[in-house]
């Protein structure tokens, strides 16, 4: 059973950790229309390795900024 204060500490970061992951959604989102070939709005063609480019880029910027996601671009 957890105390209310260890409750408290882990619920104060959920909306840092929410807003995170939305920032890394929506990159490789913007990654994976960058090379989208469709002509369709419902659907998107992209190459079979762009999850590994995108991690392979991701990875790198994190290198060089660790804070890069927090950023406003």
């Amino acid at each position: 059973v957890e105390s209310v204060r260890n409750l408290g500490i882990e619920a104060s970061g959920l909306e840092e950790r929410k807003s995170f992951a939305l920032k890394i959604a929506q990159d490789l989102f913007n990654f994976m229309t960058s090379f989208s070939t469709s002509t369709n709005s419902s659907m998107m063609v992209v190459p079979t390795n762009l999850l590994d480019r995108w991690m392979e880029r991701f990875e790198s910027k994190y290198r060089r900024d660790p804070n890069f996601m927090m950023k406003n671009n």
